[in-house]
C-alpha cells in the first residue's frame, strides 16, 4: 500500500513543523511526507483547500491512502504503521478518544467523541474520495464533516501509546481549544499535570525536551 502523509501548514509554527518532520522521520513505517504550504490570507481559515491539495497530490502519485499529520501534535513512533495496518481492512480510520495537552496551563483533557475522530488522528483510502461532498473552503471543523460524509467502512484504534493534540496558542488557531480557552474562559474538565510529570512519562524524551525548551514549565 502506497502511503502519503500530508501536513497543512501556514509558515507560522516553524519550530513545531521542524519537530513534526523529526517525528515522521522516526516512524517505523516510512512514507512520503508532503507539507501543504502556500501564502495564507490572514485570519481566514483555509484547512479544507489545503487538504484538497494534499488529496490531489495523493492521486497524482497513485497513493492508496492518505494520513493527515498536523504540524504541532505529538505522534508515537509506530503511529503510521498502526494506521496503515488498519486501512488494510477498513476505508477510514482514526480514534474516537482524543487527548489534549495545554503547554500553557500544564494540564490535559481526555475527550470521547463516538463515531468520529479528530482530524490529526485521521487516515483514509484515497479512492472513495472521488464522490466526496466537500464543504466550503472556510469550514473550521472539517473533521466532523469528513467523518459524516466519507463513504465506506470505518474503524477506530486504541493506541498503546496515544498521540496527543498539543495546545499552545502559537500561530493561527481559530478553534476554541487551542489555547486551553473556550469562548474566553478556561476549558473545564482539565486535569492538572504538576511539573509535567504525565507529559514526561507519555512522550519520547526528545519531544519532551522540545516542549520544555519552547514552553518552559512554570
Amino acid at each position: 500500500m502506497r502511503v502519503l502523509l500530508i501536513t497543512p501548514d501556514r509558515s507560522d509554527r516553524p519550530e513545531f513543523l521542524d519537530h513534526c518532520r523529526y517525528q515522521m522521520g522516526r516512524q517505523t513505517l516510512k512514507a512520503e511526507h508532503l507539507i501543504i504550504n502556500y501564502e495564507p490570507v490572514p485570519g481566514v481559515v483555509d484547512l479544507v483547500p489545503r487538504v484538497k491539495k494534499g488529496l490531489e497530490a495523493a492521486r497524482a502519485m497513485n497513493a492508496d491512502c492518505l494520513l493527515i499529520i498536523e504540524n504541532d501534535d505529538y505522534y508515537p513512533d509506530n503511529y503510521v504503521e498502526l494506521m496503515v495496518r488498519a486501512l488494510d481492512h477498513i476505508k477510514i480510520v482514526g480514534s474516537d478518544r482524543t487527548i489534549y495537552y495545554s503547554l500553557q496551563q500544564n494540564s490535559l483533557k481526555i475527550m470521547h467523541h463516538p463515531g468520529r475522530s479528530s482530524l490529526f488522528l485521521t487516515g483514509f483510502l484515497v479512492d472513495p474520495m472521488k464522490n466526496f461532498q466537500w464543504p466550503e473552503d472556510t469550514m473550521l471543523y472539517f473533521d466532523i464533516h469528513l467523518w459524516q460524509r466519507y463513504f465506506g467502512r470505518r474503524g477506530f484504534i486504541n493506541f498503546p501509546q496515544s498521540p496527543v493534540g498539543m495546545k499552545h496558542g502559537v500561530g493561527f488557531s481559530p478553534g476554541n481549544f487551542h489555547n486551553g480557552i473556550v469562548n474566553g474562559r478556561k476549558m473545564t474538565g482539565m486535569l492538572p499535570d504538576p511539573g509535567r510529570k504525565w507529559l514526561k512519562s507519555h512522550v519520547r524524551k526528545e519531544s519532551f525536551e522540545f516542549y520544555q525548551k519552547l514552553f518552559p514549565c512554570q
